[in-house]
């Protein structure tokens, strides 16, 4: 049996590329607006692409995509008919989540054009909707490769089209409409490739599949849709108390920083199927491969966090016009949120694994209204640094919330020590490293280098981090 390394690599490397080329992709067509069109055009253009329209896809989505997932991979008798109602389902729930965006709009004092070109894009919503379910039964029959294909295909069109759009001086209802037609070019592509398993599946509507679903998908559901509200309420609350352009100006850092956040989406995404077999057949497999999982998160969220530290700065400026250095400094305060980030991945799905996704909302509520809370004081007073401290403040006590969870229905004390231990080592790293950066040598680029390398070394003096453990991982991954 292959390794798990070898197993989340083979499985996340498709998927992984395709995520990375498709988010870098849409940074040069972000750029091209921010460039063309400046940053209050921009900011319009994400308020309602990556924020309104994101919100009314996980109303959508009712959570379902999750349960599909684990019981197709569970192999499950009646699962080509589950297939049939879970299409039934979104559709209606696609309905519910347009009377929802209605009610906002009426609550909230977004500008007229905001709302006009969001009713505009609705139609991309029901079109990423059906997708992501047709991607679902491709992930569970591992066709990653194709996902990935499909996804680039779309991003690229996307890119190219409004570029071209631009250059013709066209407006943003224009880059509105391209943006709903690559969704149903993805759409298209997708449905397609699963025509099979639809081919098979009896039309026959049960009530009691719909209600099992409902039931099971709703804590979960909850839980994304409190998520939803947390990534994207800055964007709205920088709308309301500054202006499109500071949307423009933080949705940029933002961007950016969703390029690195693919990492654990995907990876875990991956070890969900696995994780789930495991708990019902090995139980002592299954916190093995858990535990790998925390502690392979938290290392490499650390890595990443010291290198990009070291070179934003420089980054930011090669992509977008030079008024947009202050998302450089947008996304240094981001960075810190990351290792948080990519453990808070693991310990979402496995809660969920475990049948405990009941207890999520209730945590997600309460992270979702502490960060809530957090921009309505942080955004009046700092503006878009405000809502990049509200969302590292509220990444930590996620991880605080999840960790409290695994631990009290698995007496699992392993993800708190794991990832802890990297983090202190991390805030020693940066300290001597700022102290010699700094003030022995003064340059940039020394003090990134002292830091990866403080970092290095104390990991491997505590510990942390062993020879052997980096070998066997890399033979694991090697298939040496």
């Amino acid at each position: 049996m292959p390794s798990f390394s070898k197993k989340i690599f083979s499985g996340t490397l498709p998927l992984l590329i395709s995520k990375y080329l498709t988010s870098a992709i849409f940074i040069i067509f972000l750029a091209e607006i921010a460039r063309v069109l400046g940053p209050n055009t921009q900011g319009i253009f994400l308020l309602v692409t990556s924020t309104l329209i994101p919100l009314v896809v996980t109303i959508s989505s009712f959570g379902l995509d999750q349960y599909l997932i684990r019981e197709i991979s569970k192999k499950i008798p009646d699962s080509k008919n589950l297939i049939t109602n879970i299409t039934i389902l979104k559709i209606f729930a696609s309905i519910f989540s347009y009377i929802i965006l209605y009610i906002l709009f009426i609550c909230i004092p977004l500008s007229e054009n905001v709302k006009f070109l969001t009713w505009i894009a609705i139609p991309f919503s029901l079109f990423s909707v059906l997708s992501d379910m047709f991607e679902d039964l491709l992930q569970a029959h591992q066709r990653f490769s194709l996902i990935a294909l499909i996804s680039i295909l779309q991003k690229s069109i996307l890119t190219v089209g409004g570029i071209v759009l631009i250059s013709l001086n066209m407006s943003i209802q224009e880059i509105i409409y391209l943006f709903v037609f690559s969704s149903f070019f993805r759409f298209v592509l997708n449905f397609i490739f699963t025509f099979n398993y639809y081919q098979r599946a009896p039309v026959r509507i049960d009530c009691n599949i719909m209600v099992e679903s409902i039931k099971t998908s709703s804590p979960l559901f909850l839980s994304i849709l409190f998520g939803t509200i947390y990534y994207y309420v800055d964007y709205i609350m920088l709308e309301i108390f500054k202006s499109a352009s500071s949307v423009g100006f933080y949705g940029s850092a933002v961007k950016i920083n969703e390029f690195l956040l693919f990492t654990p989406i995907i990876f875990t995404s991956v070890v969900f199927p696995i994780l789930t077999n495991l708990y019902k057949y090995n139980f002592e497999k299954f916190i093995d491969v858990y535990r790998k999982s925390i502690k392979l998160l938290t290392l490499i969220a650390i890595i990443i966090f010291i290198i990009l530290d070291g070179i934003a700065i420089y980054i930011f400026p090669m992509i977008y016009p030079e008024d947009y250095i202050v998302s450089a400094y947008i996304f240094k305060i981001l960075l810190f949120a990351l290792p948080f980030h990519f453990c808070n991945a693991q310990f979402a799905k496995t809660i969920f694994i475990i049948g405990k996704q009941k207890y999520l909302p209730i945590f997600s509520f309460i992270v979702t209204l502490l960060n809530i809370c957090l921009n309505l004081i942080l955004i009046p007073r700092y503006d878009y640094y405000g809502a990049a401290i509200a969302t590292v403040l509220s990444e930590i006590a996620g991880a605080i919330a999840g960790i409290y969870l695994i631990h009290r229905f698995m007496k699992e004390r392993y993800p708190a020590k794991e990832m802890f231990k990297p983090l202190v080592i991390l805030a020693l790293s940066l300290l001597f490293g700022f102290i010699t950066g700094k003030f022995l040598f003064n340059h940039e680029w020394i003090n990134f280098i002292l830091t990866f390398i403080y970092f290095i070394l104390i990991s491997l003096v505590t510990g942390s981090i062993s020879y052997s453990e980096i070998k066997k991982s890399i033979n694991d991954i090697l298939g040496i």
